[in-house]
């Protein structure tokens, strides 16, 4: 890599440099963090945001507008949100072997959310926690759906006190459920790890948008790995 590319793409400098089993797990949660939030972006907000306008409900307008359709940044907003309650509430067995060498799938799971939550902390600078186990979601599926509504309120302007009751008796319960169980066998399942190679090119595109944040966690994380790698001799 030379000095220039350093500059164009710094988050790919530190993985480069990495072990081959570091570097595959690193490249494996960057992309599934973002392929992750586009999906819940493109299935779960979507049909959330069909259901908020079916609706309609004077007391979720601004003034005489109403909330949807959704803009970009904000579909987006509420796609990340989301990711990280359903990674924290998702079930998983913390010593499950993620076929991902030595690295377990809750420790896979926990890179991810904090590449979600990097994400998530420069769009919005609010986002004072920086892991999954520091962001008040519950395990319980429940509970962290409750919580994420309650979030939502927030990031769409919301003071209804009975969004969450209503949102909470609707076909969006039992989705936000399907989709946490859903999530570690979708992750973890064979056909989904592909080639060495091809994660690496995938992440190396992904690496070229990410924000500081995010680039500053994979300095860390990176730097924290080589120094195992070393003391494991």
């Amino acid at each position: 890599m030379g000095i220039f590319e350093r500059f164009r793409n710094p988050a790919w400098s530190h993985i480069r440099r990495l072990s081959a089993e570091d570097q595959r797990v690193l490249c494996f949660a960057l992309t599934w963090s973002t392929n992750l939030v586009s999906k819940i972006e493109q299935s779960m907000i979507a049909q959330f945001e069909r259901m908020l306008s079916r609706l309609d409900r004077p007391e979720w307008r601004r003034g005489n507008e109403r909330i949807t359709p959704f803009p970009e940044e904000t579909r987006i907003m509420l796609a990340r949100e989301a990711t990280v309650g359903l990674l924290q509430c998702a079930p998983i067995d913390a010593n499950a072997p993620s076929g991902l060498g030595r690295f377990h799938s809750q420790e896979v799971i926990q890179l991810i959310g904090k590449l979600v939550v990097a994400v998530h902390q420069a769009s919005m600078p609010s986002v004072s926690y920086s892991t999954l186990d520091d962001s008040g979601y519950s395990t319980s599926r429940d509970e962290a759906r409750t919580q994420c509504l309650v979030r939502w309120m927030d990031i769409l302007g919301l003071e209804d006190a009975r969004f969450v009751l209503i949102v909470n008796q609707t076909p969006f319960a039992e989705d936000w459920n399907n989709c946490a169980a859903a999530i570690p066998a979708a992750m973890f399942s064979p056909a989904d790890h592909a080639s060495r190679e091809a994660a690496i090119e995938r992440a190396k595109e992904v690496c070229r948008t990410l924000p500081t944040t995010v680039v500053a966690l994979i300095e860390e994380w990176s730097q924290t790995a080589r120094r195992q790698e070393r003391a494991r001799g």
